[in-house]
């Protein structure tokens, strides 16, 4: 299906003609996503992001292009959406299988560990939060009263943990006990908005000094408004943990904090909140079986949590 009379015969369903394929371009985000993307160029030079995508993520898939077509209309910046059929949707079935078609957009490779500490793309990174708190609005494909519930997560992983990774669950006590007293009990009543839902560095296709589109929008929804937050902080700590307390993370929480857009109430929960998403990392790699990245997450949550009045004084000042 990757050869280009292929590619040329599904593009001529949106009326493109392919000119050739271009796969000396890396179209950023996680290839795990789709069952095949490539990146052509059309005839009149403009590149572009064709994507087979698997059967079972369609209904997801439908909501995220519409939630794009939508920030997209009400001008909020880094958003790209996707290219609409001609008689209408944005899916197309062919031959049994289904493909989503985007334009191409050019990033610039992160240089690691070295971005987690350049304060600008903290503040890039807080703009676009607050752009999408301040100008998303209401998403109707999305029931702001049937939030994702964290904690609840929590509960039943917890409960997993225990029948089915005894040894991890035990090791991991301090940790929980720690969720189960400053996390649980306040969580329920925290303020709820629509986040991106994997919100870090690594779904963030670069420019020089700026967002050229922000991608990977599979768990996007309502949520504690608090989340992207909390999970940009905590993966940038996994990437580099002294970048916890260093420029990236002090000017995105300065940024934050300075817009007045969220709750001032985000602040007092918000190790305990960096910490609980590590739990649906966790959950993660269990899920794929990865022992090495369980092992490292379990040292990364017990150094956040032996750290945390410091790491919490740190954010405070930011």
């Amino acid at each position: 299906m990757s050869s280009i009379e292929s590619i040329r015969l599904i593009a001529s369903e949106w009326n493109i003609e392919v000119r050739t394929l271009r796969p000396d371009l890396n179209p950023g985000g996680s290839p795990e996503r789709s069952l095949f993307r490539c990146v052509f160029q059309d005839v009149s030079g403009k590149l572009m992001l064709l994507e087979n995508i698997p059967t079972e993520t369609i209904g997801q898939k439908r909501r995220i292009q519409r939630t794009l077509s939508l920030l997209k209309r009400r001008g909020i910046n880094g958003i790209t959406p996707y290219h609409p059929l001609p008689q209408g949707g944005g899916i197309l079935t062919h031959r049994g299988s289904f493909w989503q078609l985007s334009d191409f957009i050019s990033s610039v490779t992160l240089k690691r560990p070295d971005y987690a500490y350049e304060g600008w793309r903290g503040r890039a990174m807080a703009e676009f939060l607050i752009e999408l708190r301040t100008e998303g609005g209401e998403i109707p494909v999305f029931d702001r009263c049937q939030p994702f519930q964290l904690q609840r997560f929590l509960i039943d992983l917890f409960r997993r943990l225990e029948r089915f990774e005894a040894d991890l669950y035990l090791r991991l006590k301090p940790e929980r006990v720690f969720l189960e007293r400053h996390f649980f009990a306040t969580a329920e009543s925290m303020p709820i908005g629509f986040c991106h839902g994997d919100f870090h560095p690594m779904n963030i296709l670069w420019g020089e000094h700026r967002i050229n589109a922000v991608i990977d929008w599979e768990f996007c929804g309502y949520k504690s408004e608090i989340y992207d937050m909390a999970l940009m902080i905590g993966c940038a700590g996994m990437e580099e943990p002294s970048s916890l307390t260093q420029d990236m993370v002090c000017e995105f929480l300065r940024c934050l904090r300075s817009s007045s857009r969220f709750s001032s109430y985000n602040w007092e929960i918000l190790f305990p909140f960096v910490l609980a998403v590590r739990w649906a990392w966790l959950s993660e790699w269990l899920r794929g079986g990865d022992r090495e990245m369980i092992e490292l997450e379990a040292v990364y949550m017990r150094m956040l949590f032996e750290n945390r009045s410091r790491l919490t004084e740190a954010w405070k000042n930011a």
